[in-house]
């Protein structure tokens, strides 16, 4: 199958909050495609600076409904629109169409070591972060300290959000970045070619991280705080396992292990991007 992603934002422009019912998925001619509601609904949906389930959209703010949208191969869809329903104070209503991180100390069963409150105690800090494509280095951001982990930092500058970074232009209108890198770990400069596969820095948790992690996109623009995020794939990879969704939401709530999946059968992949949650080993 094919996988349209995206996040729908649903804003909420009432003065109570309202609970999401339904989410529908159509064509412009109104041939459904997908159907959210009930606790499918709401383990789609999130707020924008958090990560737990909600089916509630508090006044005024927004939230995002994360869409898998599978579709047959050789069956595009040149444009969707949606059918959002939803209840404010007990009456059903239907609009047009148109964290924290508790610590664990079990380790292993965790992303974690430990209680998981310093970036150190976690497995991917300070992994070797490589280019994924030849390029040259046209923005390099270091000296951002690291923000502890298990919540979003308060007060970071919005132009700092993705902490330190190195920003690669991998093609005339093609930017790759790599965020929330380890602060001192930078070994490129502005000016230098690199090629795929050469060390850029390590994994860090700088700027506006919840955990370390490498945030990687490639964008239409040099600054990421106004371009577009671009369509990708990997040459080849393996996917060798996946996360349950349930056990990933537990284990970053503190209340249970992380667990595979066991419908998942590791085979060589070429020319796609994995799906979330997904287990891959890019060697």
């Amino acid at each position: 199958m094919q996988h349209v992603e995206y996040d729908l934002i649903v804003t909420n422009n009432a003065l109570t909050s309202v609970t999401l019912t339904v989410v529908e998925v159509l064509t412009p001619n109104s041939r459904p495609l997908l159907r959210l509601d009930g606790a499918a609904l709401v383990a789609a949906t999130q707020p924008l600076d958090r990560t737990e389930p909600t089916g509630e959209v508090p006044a005024s703010p927004a939230v995002a409904v994360v869409i898998d949208l599978r579709l047959a191969a050789g069956q595009p869809v040149e444009q969707l629109t949606h059918r959002i329903g939803y209840e404010s104070a007990g009456a059903p209503g239907e609009l047009g169409s148109g964290q924290q991180i508790a610590g664990s100390s079990s380790g292993g069963d965790q992303p974690f070591t430990g209680s998981g409150s310093s970036a150190e105690q976690w497995f991917g800090h300070g992994a070797g972060v490589v280019a994924a494509a030849d390029g040259t280095v046209v923005a390099v951001r270091d000296g951002l300290p690291e923000q502890p982990p298990n919540s979003l930092p308060e007060g970071i500058d919005p132009a700092e959000t993705t902490g330190n970074q190195v920003i690669v232009q991998v093609r005339p209108d093609t930017w790759a970045v790599y965020a929330h890198l380890q602060p001192g770990s930078i070994a490129v400069a502005v000016g230098d070619e690199v090629v795929a596969g050469q060390g850029l820095a390590r994994l860090g948790n700088s700027g506006n991280s919840i955990a370390p992690h490498l945030h990687f996109g490639l964008l239409d623009g040099p600054e990421p705080r106004t371009a577009n995020s671009m369509p990708f794939v990997l040459d080849h990879y393996t996917l060798s396992d996946a996360v349950d969704p349930a056990s990933y939401r537990a284990a970053f709530a503190g209340t249970g292990p992380l667990e595979l999946r066991t419908d998942i059968t590791p085979s060589a992949r070429s020319g796609t991007l994995p799906l979330n949650l997904a287990v891959i080993d890019l060697r």
